[in-house]
């Protein structure tokens, strides 16, 4: 049985300051400390805020080996990055640092595609069809759909109802191709087809625009003509 992990709401701003505490701290318990202490006058329950320094640094600490390269690569982006990229950025290692993350934004993705509104029970239900009916689960996906309203990701129509945001600019090309690096790492993809890479179901608050050049020229990704089909592959 899974793990759920991610059971409370959390800011944008906590991400991006978990990074700023990572980038001059790489002891795990003095990150902890350092978060506990500047979440004190946010979270003001001790055991809701040591989950919310779990699930920050679960998202950019405690990061699985496979996965400790994507987290390097995704430090030196972000340091360069403008507020949208970040946003991005984050959203990319919280699909590589809980797997219902990836099914909540995949389900709402699909949803989005065919309306311009979702209810959250909705949601909740497809993600009892893959996770079970467990009451952590039960938490977990109202909590992680109203962080995604707080980083603007999508809007709160009303109670219970979710609706598309402006689409999230995104500029820089590297984040754009770090971002379907790490999709295809959390979503177990050997290939994608290049012609749904810039509309993919987890990515849809953002803008992306990516081309055929910019596989080319990445370090990290190939494209592979196979019959009709232009695939994205590793390198």
């Amino acid at each position: 049985m899974q793990k759920v992990g991610f059971d409370r709401m959390i800011e944008i701003e906590w991400l991006n300051k978990t990074v700023e505490i990572y980038n001059k701290e790489s002891d795990i318990k003095i990150i902890k400390q350092e978060l506990n202490d500047y979440l004190k006058d946010k979270v003001i329950s001790d055991d809701n805020r040591k989950k919310c320094v779990n699930i920050l640094t679960s998202t950019w600490v405690s990061m699985p080996d496979e996965f400790s390269n994507l987290r390097d690569k995704a430090i030196k982006l972000y340091n360069d990055a403008n507020e949208n990229e970040r946003l991005l950025i984050n959203w990319s290692m919280m699909m590589l640092a809980f797997p219902i993350f990836c099914d909540i934004i995949d389900t709402i993705g699909k949803l989005l595609y065919l309306q311009d509104d979702f209810a959250i029970k909705t949601v909740l239900n497809r993600i009892y069809d893959k996770w079970g009916e467990r009451s952590t689960v039960k938490y977990a996906v109202p909590r992680i759909i109203y962080s995604m309203v707080q980083w603007k990701a999508i809007e709160k129509k009303k109670p219970g109802i979710c609706q598309k945001a402006n689409l999230i600019a995104i500029d820089n090309i590297d984040i754009e191709l770090f971002f379907i690096e790490c999709y295809m790492r959390s979503f177990k993809k050997d290939y994608i087809n290049f012609y749904e890479v810039n509309k993919l179901n987890p990515s849809f608050p953002f803008r992306l625009s990516i081309r055929t050049i910019d596989i080319h020229n990445s370090d990290s990704l190939n494209l592979y003509k196979a019959n009709n089909n232009l695939l994205i592959t590793f390198a």
